[in-house]
């Protein structure tokens, strides 16, 4: 790959009361032609089984239904291997006249066969609407790391994954609709915590397997529909995107997807320094088991790989808030470790927006969602409504958790019109006012599964961000002052409501381009200022810290 650099250096010094801090102002404009060279981010997945906690009971690792079979690799993608009998404990589900664990054959990230897994429900209630009983995919905010995670483990054995138990009861009000469901096991036997493509595959895949479940009953015309919240959307969205190129032997009605998390990098700034910081470890750790060649496990300091040892087999509910107010800062050797070029690529990689589907969608998210931002979904949905693809769109009130119990009216809807061939109302005119720019998701040159090269902002602007003269108080804070400029048609204009992100604070510029962020530093090192705002190249600038300031950060 052939690489123009642009680079604007400015230097200056502050020092007091023993300390001292240099900031430096970097901006960087990357430009290039790909080449044939390997993706920073490998050409290979770990797809070894994730494990349980020690004690575990009949951990799937241990049981001989979820190892492959020798000829997996001959067989075609969504081919039912094994099927038997589930207990389902869920109280939600009781319903279910007869259920089925499943295995089949599906592809990793990159293309290379494993066997996935799902839960096949069928109804006890009839299916009362037009036209033949339809199938839908149900995929669960699985959202973990251990094998007892899975949907088709957690069903069996309640309270095990948190988000499966508070879920439960959407999957049996689609069973009292007469609907088959399946729940897929989509982050694969390696539990590759919200890697895109290997959820995609399994969505798409487990609902062939289950088309082709004889007690099911079901052909190949079956209407399909898919739906999901939070990380569960974030399957369904790969699964739409892939629908098309991917299986298209499928007849895929429509999907609904609340609380998606489209841009992982916009999500994950959202997460550091929150409550929630722990779902970034999490995710982290599932990325680096689908992209090992991305060197995220090298990255981590002795703290943060003693934390992957802790978090390795852990559902959702133990780790989401166990890790408060922290930062990646605080668990790796390089500040700012989502910069290096490896990630960067990993996370465009990674992120929706890069093939519109061709059915109808329904998206609704909180507008103040504290886990998901509400923004980078905007942008998603924008993108689909300029590639005309349909999307009826909620902006709940609320909060994340309660964003999924609001919209549950909303989805069974969506699906029962979507049956009956109903064409869903189409909010793209609406979704145009809203903040979140298209610009910023990349879009595709190729069809199919996901293939392409992801292109930059259409402006191309840089965002030139200057540090201005900054002072200690007297309470040890530092006070960090940015002017956010850019120079556009020519001129060099303030950029006002860009994100001004340093050390896990947050500030947004005002009309003249200006923001503060007050704040101490934990110990020594670098610490990188982004600013970043859509349709602009995020600008950068290096504080260096000398000496530690004070014990934590505060503010």
């Amino acid at each position: 790959m052939r690489a123009i650099r642009c680079r604007a250096v400015v230097r200056r010094a502050l020092t007091s009361v023993g300390a001292t801090v240099v900031l430096v102002v970097l901006v960087a404009l990357t430009t290039g032609r790909a080449g044939a060279t390997t993706p920073p981010y490998g050409t290979s997945s770990n797809d070894a089984l994730a494990g349980c906690p020690a004690g575990t009971a009949q951990c799937p690792s241990s049981d001989p239904f979820y190892q492959p079979p020798a000829n997996l690799a001959s067989l075609r993608d969504g081919t039912l291997i094994g099927m038997r009998p589930a207990t389902v404990a869920e109280a939600g589900l009781q319903s279910a006249k007869a259920a089925y664990t499943i295995s089949f054959r599906s592809e990793d990230a990159f293309g290379a066969p494993v066997l996935d897994t799902a839960t096949v429900l069928l109804p006890s209630a009839p299916y009362a609407g037009l036209g033949s009983q339809p199938l839908v995919s149900v995929q669960f905010a699985e959202d973990s790391l251990g094998a007892q995670c899975q949907p088709s483990y957690a069903l069996a054995h309640p309270n095990t994954n948190g988000n499966v138990d508070a879920e439960s009861s959407n999957a049996g009000a689609l069973l009292a609709q007469g609907y088959v469901v399946v729940a897929p096991d989509f982050d694969g036997p390696a539990e590759q915590f919200i890697v895109g493509q290997q959820e995609g595959h399994a969505v798409l895949d487990g609902l062939r397997a289950a088309r082709s479940l004889p007690a099911a009953g079901l052909t190949r015309s079956t209407p399909v529909a898919m739906t999901g919240y939070s990380g569960g959307a974030h399957a369904t969205g790969w699964a739409a995107e892939f629908a098309a190129g991917y299986a298209p032997d499928l007849n895929v009605v429509g999907a609904a997807e609340g609380g998606t998390p489209a841009d992982l990098a916009a999500t994950g700034r959202s997460l550091n320094g929150s409550l929630f910081f722990g779902l970034s470890l999490l995710s982290s750790q599932g990325l680096d088991r689908g992209f090992p060649a991305t060197g995220i496990y090298a990255a981590l300091n002795a703290r943060g790989r003693s934390v992957y040892a802790q978090t390795s087999t852990d559902c959702v509910g133990q780790a989401a808030t166990a890790f408060p107010g922290q930062s990646f800062d605080d668990y790796t050797t390089t500040p700012d470790v989502t910069d290096t070029p490896p990630l960067r690529a990993l996370l465009l990689h990674e992120q929706l927006g890069q093939t519109a589907p061709q059915f109808p969608i329904l998206n609704y998210h909180v507008v103040n969602d504290e886990i998901v931002p509400f923004a980078q979904d905007v942008s998603l949905v924008k993108y689909y409504c300029q590639k005309s693809t349909p999307v009826q769109f909620a902006a709940l009130g609320g909060d994340h958790i309660s964003g999924e119990a609001a919209a549950t009216p909303l989805v069974e809807a969506f699906l029962r019109a979507r049956f009956s061939g109903i064409t869903p109302a189409n909010d793209c005119a609406a979704v145009a006012a809203l903040p979140g720019s298209a610009s910023s998701v990349p879009d595709s040159s190729g069809g199919g599964a996901g293939t392409g090269t992801a292109a930059r902002p259409p402006s191309h602007a840089v965002i030139r961000l200057a540090v201005r003269p900054s002072r200690l108080t007297a309470r040890r804070l530092v006070q960090m002052r940015f002017r956010a400029t850019a120079r556009v048609s020519g001129h060099l204009r303030p950029v006002a409501a860009a994100r001004i992100t340093v050390a896990g604070r947050v500030a947004r510029t005002n009309r003249r381009g200006d923001a503060t962020i007050t704040t101490t530093f934990r110990r020594p090192g670098r610490y990188r200022a982004r600013a970043h705002r859509a349709g602009f190249i995020d600008g950068t600038a290096m504080v260096y810290v000398r000496r530690p300031l004070a014990a934590r950060f505060t503010g």
